[in-house]
């Protein structure tokens, strides 16, 4: 069984507290968006490996864009 140090598990846990605020949310759509550019525009990889790179990209740009908006709503509904 693998030990965490008290450092890790803080870090763990802010790291997952802070991935749920808009902007990490934001941020993160955009590096993946970043990555889906860049894989889109280099040199075909073999074994059909390009394609199903940039659909399993899109695919986490449209789940980001989610979560995204479902934060989004949370912030925005009435108490």
């Amino acid at each position: 069984m693998m030990r965490w140090s008290p450092l890790a598990r803080t870090t763990a846990t802010y790291y997952r507290q802070s991935m749920t605020d808009r902007a990490s949310l934001t941020a993160l759509r955009n590096m993946i968006a970043e990555v889906e550019t860049l894989i889109s525009t280099t040199t075909p990889l073999p074994e059909n490996r390009t394609a199903r790179s940039l659909e399993l990209l899109r695919a986490a740009l449209v789940l980001t864009d989610d979560m995204i908006v479902q934060k989004k709503r949370e912030v925005e509904k009435p108490h």
